[in-house]
Parts: C-alpha cells; sequence; structure tokens
C-alpha cells in the first residue's frame, strides 16, 4: 500500500521508478491510499475540518491523475492499481474530464497516453474501494460499471457507518451480480486470488 502523492511529488515522479519497476516485475497489485501526506492541502486549510473533507480525497485523486494521465499504465504493463478509501462517486466525474482534456489538443496529452483515460479505466487494471453506504454507488456502478469496484472491508473507522457491508449486500439499486464482483470477486482479480 502506497500515499497517492510522496510529499510533494506524484506517483510517476522519477524518484519512485525503482520501485515501480520491481513491483511490475513482480506483477505486484498497488493499492493506493489516502493520507495527510500533503502539504498543500494542509497549508491551504489550517481548520481540521475543511483539511480533511479535501485532505482525505485529494492524494487519492492525484494518484489515479498519475497512473491515467501520465503513462504509467504504459509503462508498468503487470501492474494493477486499486484507489481506496475515498469512495468512489468522484471517478466518473473526474475521468470525464480527464478524457476531454485528453481530447483537446491543446493539451498535448498523447505527449504521454496513447490511449483515452476511459480505455485506461477500462483495461481491467483499475480498481476503486468503496463504502456500502454511499448514496451514489447504484449511478457509479452504472457509469463506471461493476467491475472496478471492491468492498472497503477495513472498518470500523471513526468516519464511516458501522455494518456497511449488510447496507451493501440489501441495497435494492445493485444488481446480485454487481453485489457479489463489490463484495469478492473484484478484490480476487485485483490481488490475484
Amino acid at each position: 500500500m502506497i500515499n497517492g502523492t510522496a510529499g510533494s511529488t506524484s506517483l510517476d515522479h522519477t524518484d519512485h521508478e525503482p520501485f515501480f519497476v520491481e513491483a511490475d516485475r513482480l506483477r505486484l497489485p498497488i493499492a493506493v491510499h489516502f493520507s495527510f501526506d500533503q502539504t498543500a492541502t494542509r497549508e491551504l486549510f489550517p481548520h481540521l475540518f475543511p483539511y480533511r473533507v479535501l485532505g482525505g480525497i485529494m492524494p487519492i485523486m492525484a494518484g489515479f491523475t498519475s497512473v491515467i494521465c501520465c503513462g504509467m499504465l504504459e509503462r508498468y504493463p503487470n501492474l494493477r492499481f486499486a484507489f481506496l478509501e475515498g469512495g468512489c462517486n468522484w471517478v466518473a466525474a473526474h475521468v470525464e474530464r480527464m478524457d476531454e482534456h485528453f481530447e483537446s489538443p491543446r493539451y498535448n496529452a498523447r505527449q504521454l497516453i496513447s490511449r483515452s483515460p476511459t480505455e485506461y479505466l477500462n483495461s481491467g487494471r483499475i480498481f476503486f474501494g468503496c463504502e456500502g453506504n454511499e448514496p451514489y454507488l447504484g449511478r457509479v456502478v452504472g457509469e463506471i460499471g461493476e467491475d472496478k469496484l471492491m468492498y472497503s472491508s477495513d472498518y470500523p473507522h471513526a468516519d464511516r457507518t458501522e455494518g456497511t457491508a449488510r447496507l451493501l449486500t440489501n441495497r435494492g439499486d445493485l444488481s446480485d451480480s454487481a453485489k457479489k464482483k463489490i463484495m469478492e470477486e473484484n478484490a480476487r482479480r485485483f490481488y490475484g486470488f
């Protein structure tokens, strides 16, 4: 498990190359977790409330952006990435923005990647943690598919509802297939079990 950023450097920074080369050689799954090790967010928000709101998701989004937009999936063809503890409601909007920028010649995206961000998202190598009580989980499954989500099982956390596995399995907005994939099958694929 790694953070989505390493201090002020992104995951694609050359300092991290030895780690990813070896992880690729070993075909390891890479779990990207949130952290509060992002000085810009800490300096921007001295109060815990806004800092925690943005500080929890910002490094995960930065890590995801590095992996998708900076060619990491092309450089490391054996790696799978999961972005954990940030929920999944943000994913479709973020990928839509990435695709929009990829298609615009003004951003020179093809200097970094050869395929659209959506193609990388659908490569079978990208996963996201989700909570059973995320209100828009059914919509997210419809937008990005049921093959990319894994139940976040390392609870209880102080900021999460207890019993979210039960909440997930009792949801009416998810098919039985989606529930089985989210609760078990996708994690097996990600971790290679």
